[in-house]
């Protein structure tokens, strides 16, 4: 059986085609154009399901061409999930996605998913397969973006990945640290905190930066940039 997930987030769209669990091609967009959408059916004419999760707003031109080539199923709070949820209000869709994920990868134990995109989510997820919630902040596009909107003379810069230094030596070494070394020492905090809290806690990477960040932490922890994909593919498949 072969499915396709699509994930409209803040800043990008990204696509992954599974064989069953496994995915076998992904994609990422600024925005996923229709042609695009169309040559992936066209390459794969066997995809029988479609599964569209937007945290951006509306995607009728992407449903479209989806509903065209596909059966659709949109994720909303109405479909059987993989997990529960104990959180006030409504947990967004990238997290309920991971935490679906995580339901396959550790089912018995309580994880933690940090997704390193837009913004940082920590996603708690405990045995049984309760999500419980847990923390959101600025990712590093954001934090770069704040630096230059709030003040008058920062410039606007982007990652870097060849930058490794702590110590910056003119303005725009030191946003870089700042940026990226900060951010790593948040994230080594949140998630030692987090051990403290939960027992034997199994603690995921995700998302664009994923890989940067997992060079920058402690041992022990999960890196795999396309646990959204998957646990998108996992609820499919409940659902199909």
């Amino acid at each position: 059986m072969l499915t396709l997930a699509i994930d409209i987030g803040n800043s990008r769209v990204k696509s992954g085609v599974f064989h069953n669990n496994k995915l076998i091609s992904k994609g990422a967009y600024v925005n996923l154009p229709e042609q695009a959408l169309t040559e992936i059916y066209h390459t794969y004419p066997e995809i029988s399901h479609t599964i569209i999760s937007s945290v951006a707003g509306d995607y009728q031109n992407i449903r479209s061409v989806a509903k065209n080539n596909s059966i659709v199923v949109d994720l909303t709070p109405e479909l059987k999930l993989p997990v529960s949820i104990n959180y006030n209000g409504t947990a967004g869709y990238d997290r309920i996605a991971v935490s679906a994920a995580v339901s396959v990868l550790n089912p018995g134990g309580n994880s933690l998913v940090v997704d390193c995109g837009t913004c940082f989510t920590y996603s708690i997820v405990l045995t049984g397969n309760l999500f419980i919630g847990g923390a959101i902040t600025p990712g590093l596009d954001l934090r770069f973006k704040a630096l230059n909107e709030y003040t008058a003379n920062l410039p606007l810069l982007k990652y870097d990945n060849d930058f490794h230094h702590v110590t910056g030596t003119s303005t725009n070494e030191s946003i870089l640290s700042g940026v990226l070394n900060g951010s790593a020492a948040e994230l080594s905090g949140m998630i030692d905190h987090y051990k403290k809290e939960y027992p034997e806690l199994n603690v995921y990477l995700t998302g664009g930066f994923s890989s940067h960040f997992e060079k920058a932490l402690k041992n022990g922890i999960f890196a795999d940039p396309d646990l959204v994909l998957k646990g998108l593919n996992h609820i499919l498949l409940l659902n199909a």
